[in-house]
């Protein structure tokens, strides 16, 4: 619920105090150490990881326009800060709906071989790239998904594990380029200048610091991958637009001469990016209103007296346009995808240690589709029921 109302002078006293350390949070946030703008890459300050070492198969860009008639990848720049993975990428993609792609291994799970059942939010090319190998013990979870046509430019970040993507960027194409500092969702905020003339040409990689444009990023850790376990790997590439033809334009660098792979089934990846970080603890599973256990109804003692699955409840099937604002963890949208729905259900429930008498009742009551009282369990949701409905975020 967007605003509730709250009456009561514990209600009020909840509010303001949350209100002020989230003032105080934000004040004391340090400021980003990139500007998200997609230019002038290299004298951000990030450390150097990779340059490019295979002069592009997919057409060098000269027309210097946001929509390029080219796609290369120069050089990647990243640094993990204060919680935040910076990336900066030099380079441009055609306007043709060509796609990259950057995978991260950030946290435990994911797929060393891409399996066919992957989502990317777009009209998922990633299934196209099912059977691509990644290095021994690399095992991706997260990604973006980058793309530029006549009409559209868009970032989708998606997750391998759950098998879910969120539109972080969705604008009207070239013409909408550059963006400044946009997106926002799962974390992830974009610069991106498309107009790159310089760097690598088909023949000549010794061109490839000589590139200064291209796209940034800032990704909270803890949004957008729910932790990390410390070190990340990162590889970037460039695809056709089906995403069944991998160009060679690879960060790490594929190495000199080498010609487009092309079909991504019959293709390993031997290296990626290493990012030096500290592990970050992802939030517990189902654990909507962060106090640490998943409940059904308040376990806390002294709490508030809202429970995860109360949280759930009052905005289930809400979703960024309903509910008018970006839905969190902190309002049940466990997986942020900008819905609260049965897959944030599924992790709720998959984490309370519940009978299956309450979970049925507890879907029930989400469904609208209550049955007789039969079980002690309901008698538990009743009381949950009673509580006054209001929003956690």
């Amino acid at each position: 619920m967007k605003n509730p109302l709250i009456t009561t002078p514990a209600a009020r006293l909840l509010t303001h105090t949350l209100l002020a350390t989230a003032a105080l949070t934000l004040a004391a946030a340090p400021a980003a150490a990139i500007t998200l703008d997609g230019v002038g890459l290299p004298s951000e300050g990030l450390t150097l990881q990779a340059t490019q070492t295979t002069g592009t198969g997919f057409g060098n860009a000269d027309n210097g326009s946001q929509g390029s008639n080219g796609s290369e990848l120069n050089e990647l720049f990243a640094d993990i800060n204060n919680g935040v993975l910076e990336l900066a990428i030099t380079g441009n993609l055609e306007s043709n709906f060509n796609k990259l792609f950057i995978f991260f291994d950030a946290v435990d799970g994911g797929e060393n071989v891409l399996l066919g059942d992957n989502i990317d939010g777009g009209f998922n090319e990633i299934q196209s790239l099912a059977g691509l190998a990644f290095p021994t013990g690399v095992t991706p979870d997260h990604g973006l998904r980058v793309e530029i046509g006549g009409g559209f430019a868009g970032v989708n970040f998606f997750d391998l594990v759950t098998n879910t993507a969120t539109s972080v960027v969705n604008v009207g194409g070239p013409g909408d380029l550059p963006l400044v500092d946009a997106g926002g969702p799962r974390g992830v905020t974009v610069g991106w200048d498309n107009s790159n003339v310089d760097g690598v040409t088909d023949m000549d990689v010794s061109l490839a610091s000589t590139a200064t444009t291209g796209l940034e990023f800032e990704i909270d850790l803890a949004q957008a991958f729910n932790g990390s376990q410390g070190d990340i790997e990162i590889v970037a590439f460039v695809t056709n637009g089906g995403g069944d033809f991998l160009s060679n334009q690879f960060l790490p660098g594929l190495g000199t001469g080498v010609a487009n792979p092309g079909a991504p089934g019959t293709f390993m990846i031997t290296d990626t990016v290493t990012v030096s970080g500290p592990p970050i603890d992802g939030a517990l599973l189902g654990d909507i209103d962060g106090d640490g256990d998943v409940d059904l109804v308040e376990d806390i003692l002294n709490g508030d007296g809202v429970s995860d699955f109360d949280i759930l409840r009052m905005n289930w099937l809400e979703t960024n346009d309903t509910f008018g604002d970006l839905l969190t963890r902190g309002d049940g949208d466990l997986n942020e995808d900008g819905e609260v729905g049965i897959a944030d259900f599924r992790e709720w429930k998959d984490a309370f240690n519940g009978s299956p008498a309450q979970i049925a009742q507890a879907f029930a009551l989400l469904t609208g589709q209550v049955p007789e009282p039969s079980t002690a369990g309901l008698a538990l949701l009743a009381g949950v029921l009673l509580g006054g409905a209001r929003r956690r975020g």
